[in-house]
This record gives structure tokens, sequence and C-alpha cells, in this order.
């Protein structure tokens, strides 16, 4: 059933690439296939979404796309600034002959 469809590990072009792909497109009105849609957005994108409600189910891709984007920036922004990535200095060998 087309409501299992989740994006998983995919980028969220490449889950609306497989959802607009689904023959029950053709069959449905876009306000339920909007609802479909977001109910398979991973959990921190759909939480990041500042609306519940699009017009078309291109706008919601587009915005999910640009939460995914900012996620993704704060979660490398974080390793940056980790712990582990700041201890990780070249220490020079003491044993060495100068």
């Amino acid at each position: 059933m087309v409501s299992r469809i989740k994006q998983g590990s995919m980028s969220v072009p490449e889950y609306e690439e497989l959802f607009l792909s689904l023959p029950i497109m053709k069959k449905k009105g876009e306000q339920y296939l909007i609802k479909i849609a977001i109910d398979g957005l991973k959990k921190e994108i759909r939480d990041g979404l500042k609306s519940t409600e699009f017009p078309t189910l291109r706008s919601l891709f587009h915005e999910a796309a640009d939460v995914e984007d900012i996620l993704e920036k704060e979660k490398q922004k974080r390793r940056l600034n980790s712990p582990r990535r700041r201890k990780k200095k070249r220490r020079l060998n003491r044993f060495v002959d100068p």
C-alpha cells in the first residue's frame, strides 16, 4: 500500500522521485497524496516543516528539501565542533633525536 512508502535512507529528492512514480499518483487527489508524502518523510524533516498544509506536492517536497539541507548543515557543524575533532592534533614524537 502507498501509505507504507517511507523515505528511509533516501534523500528528499530521491523520495520525491519514487513517490511521483507510483501508480496511485493518477488515481488520488493531490491533498490526499500530500498527506501520504508527509507521513512518509523522516521524523526530523516532518518536524522541521513550517506547515502541515501545502498547496501542491512540489511545494511540500521543496520545503522538505530545504529542511533536509538545514539539518545536514547543522549536523556537519556539530561534527566540526565535537570534542573528538578538536583533540586530533598531531603529536610530536618525544623520542626522536633533534
